[in-house]
């Protein structure tokens, strides 16, 4: 199994790729995502995809991000 960096994940060749990795799950799983400033589509990347890592742009938008994302939700919890 390839193991693959995404740079722009949330561009359209990002997006490309990962449509790709979908249709072929047996070869090739994401271990990290990199995007600019498209926290929410990266996030929901992320949730679906559980890199080992994620890089954002700037440090404020990693501010931002959840300590806890990578934590199962709950079922009925918001």
């Amino acid at each position: 199994m390839k193991r693959l960096a995404i740079l722009g994940s949330t561009g359209s060749i990002g997006r490309s790729t990962l449509s790709i990795v979908e249709q072929f799950p047996e070869r090739y799983t994401v271990a990290a995502l990199a995007a600019g400033s498209n926290l929410d589509e990266v996030y929901a990347q992320a949730l679906r995809w559980r890199p080992r890592v994620v890089s954002l742009s700037t440090e404020e938008l990693a501010g931002s991000w959840p300590r806890d994302w990578r934590r199962p939700a709950l079922p009925g919890l918001k």
